[in-house]
């Protein structure tokens, strides 16, 4: 069934290709981007080396709360570009979703951000070979677990956001939610203007990522740590 699920998402995909140029363009030009990021990457890796294991730890935490943030958006601004993996276009070959969900999991992490931030990751996670084997292994771990809730936390967020958007009443809750949001920056911007931005630094930001490590967010990149 893995690869009946498989071999339908590919196809589809490279008819959608042929049918809409503009999705094929988008491919290429995101694993264009993706790999003149690379040097970058490569880069923050051997700068975190010669670091403290707290400040990598920081590091990682909030890059990935960084990274988080852009799963959990982006896929909302631009639901539909990947719709071959919505269990709804196997509804027709009457097949239940515990038989195709293996099948779609995989399927969801062989896309190229996925397989690019798994990359990315694990390059990071290298960062770690200075404090030992077993730190290593852990962050290696860690930065796989730290993509596979990427990925879900993007597909669920965009599920949940399109069963809510369904009614004229959910969009109105929609709409006071992102109003309410927006109001918080007033309020953050005072704090910081108030305390300044070194004391924000210094404390705040600080207490933040400490807080993200002990999240599903942050606990993969900050489990090498504690080993």
């Amino acid at each position: 069934m893995v690869a009946t699920v498989l071999s339908l998402k590919f196809r589809t995909m490279r008819h959608q290709l042929q049918r809409e140029w503009w999705r094929g363009l988008m491919l290429v030009g995101g694993a264009i981007w993706s790999l003149s990021l690379i040097p970058a990457v490569v880069w923050a890796q051997f700068s975190l080396l010669h670091q403290a294991p707290q400040v990598r730890e920081s590091a990682l935490v909030a890059f990935t709360l960084v990274v988080a943030l852009g799963w959990i958006v982006v896929p909302l601004l631009i639901s539909g570009l990947d719709d071959t993996l919505d269990p709804g276009r196997f509804a027709s070959l009457g097949l239940h979703a515990q038989a195709i969900m293996p099948g779609l999991t995989l399927a969801t992490l062989l896309t190229v951000p996925a397989l690019f931030f798994l990359l990315v990751f694990g390059v990071l996670a290298a960062s770690w070979r200075a404090e030992g084997s077993l730190a290593l292994a852990v962050a290696l771990v860690g930065a796989v677990l730290t993509v596979l809730m990427l990925v879900f936390s993007a597909r669920l967020t965009t599920a949940w956001a399109g069963r809510l958007l369904a009614s004229r009443r959910s969009r109105l809750y929609a709409m006071a939610a992102v109003v309410a949001g927006v109001s918080l920056v007033g309020p953050a911007a005072w704090v910081l203007f108030r305390d300044g931005f070194e004391v924000v630094l210094d404390y705040d930001v600080p207490v933040l990522l400490e807080q993200v490590a002990r999240t599903p967010i942050g606990a993969g990149v900050a489990a090498a740590t504690a080993a």
